[in-house]
């Protein structure tokens, strides 16, 4: 309430641009329930992942991210941790290092 106050003109983007935590929730909440749930590519060259796998050229590949952001063993750069709890400080600077 200390942004807005006791305003009647309703919330400007200037209100919006002081809510420091707005992009995070929004961040958050993406990364939970993405609007593009999976994508789909074909492999342009052999890639072999770090247990060995190799994934030959051809290969259709599909990332399902809804699902991937849930798993708790997956890692991205060790920014999300796995966790499905929201968390504001996922994003941090601190964080995404």
């Amino acid at each position: 309430m200390d942004i807005i106050g006791d305003k009647d003109t309703g919330v400007s983007m200037r209100d919006i641009t002081e809510m420091r935590y707005l992009d995070k929730v929004v961040k958050e909440t993406l990364r939970l329930y993405p609007s593009v749930p999976m994508a789909g590519r074909e492999l342009e060259k052999d890639i072999v992942l770090s247990d060995g796998l190799l994934l030959p050229k051809g290969t259709n590949l599909f990332i399902q991210f809804y699902d991937m952001h849930r798993d708790p063993t997956v890692r991205i750069k060790s920014v999300f941790k796995g966790s499905t709890e929201p968390s504001s400080s996922s994003f941090l600077q601190s964080n995404t290092k």
